[in-house]
């Protein structure tokens, strides 16, 4: 199978395109732009295995699909995370992003938003609002006060309040 690269991915994506498509359609109740986006995602990953000589031998169609499955599962997973702590961001801070946005939209803005952040003060939101350490712990973790650590989280807050304010005015 390592070998024979892009014939095999071909051949693996006429035959199995349409069946896992369908069936991840049916099995989450995605639109076909979402299975059709998830398929493709995958496809890259089935190609890295394929190549790093990880898949050998099997059902591929099954293969495939619980790939798939797994890679949907995952991005859900996240999707919901970043939505619980965008509710949890809003109850702390008596900020609102929910305002007249669809979920995508509240989505992509916090994550652009997040990625202009120091990779410090990424990490603190993160680690606080996604992954709800508490702020004690964090701090004893980090080997800094639990004070120097509000006072990072305050500064953070801020400069990503500001870069949500400037994104919501772009998009208005």
């Amino acid at each position: 199978m390592r070998e024979s690269d892009n014939a095999l991915l071909y051949h693996i994506y006429n035959v199995h395109f349409e069946y896992c498509k369908n069936y991840l359609k049916r099995r989450f109740s995605i639109g076909d732009e979402d299975a059709y986006d998830l398929f493709m995602d995958v496809m890259v990953i089935f190609r890295a295995k394929v190549l790093n000589g990880k898949i050998t031998y099997g059902n591929l169609k099954f293969l495939y699909t619980r790939l798939a499955i797994n890679y949907y599962i995952d991005r859900h997973r996240l999707k919901s995370k970043l939505e619980a702590a965008i509710e949890n961001f809003n109850n702390k801070n008596d900020y609102d992003l929910n305002s007249g946005l669809n979920e995508e939209n509240r989505i992509t803005i916090i994550t652009t938003c997040m990625k202009k952040l120091s990779p410090k003060d990424a990490k603190l939101l993160h680690n606080l609002y996604l992954d709800e350490h508490q702020p004690e712990e964090l701090a004893a973790e980090m080997g800094i006060t639990y004070a120097a650590l509000r006072k990072r989280k305050e500064r953070a807050l801020k400069q990503l309040k500001k870069y949500t304010t400037d994104e919501l005015k772009k998009d208005a």
